[in-house]
């Protein structure tokens, strides 16, 4: 709803299944660590393995069925068939230097 009346997006994290089935899969995205070391994410809908599950179950069952390292395979596979601008890899460098730590 926030989305629909602002230019604002909102990001929130959860360990919680039941939070994440509260949302459409295309409002959900994973984050894993890149084979560079920095950070990476892909869309629900860009796991393909995944989306099966989403016949019976919500993302949120589905993610905590899934084994979690095969979901990091999953998401730096996916991040990388992405087109550069859409998943800009962060490290501890562009950290650093957002926070003024250089």
């Amino acid at each position: 709803m926030i989305a629909q009346e602002s230019r604002v997006q909102l990001i929130l994290t959860s360990h919680s299944p039941i939070l994440v089935n509260a949302f459409d899969p295309d409002q959900v995205a994973f984050v894993a660590r890149g084979q560079e070391g920095g950070t990476v994410s892909a869309p629900f809908r860009s796991l393909t393995p995944l989306m099966d599950g989403l016949e019976y179950l919500g993302a949120g069952e589905v993610w905590t069925i899934t084994d979690m390292a095969r979901i990091g395979e999953l998401v730096v596979e996916a991040s990388s068939a992405l087109p550069p601008e859409a998943n800009q890899t962060t490290g501890p460098t562009q950290v650093k230097a957002f926070m003024g730590l250089n």
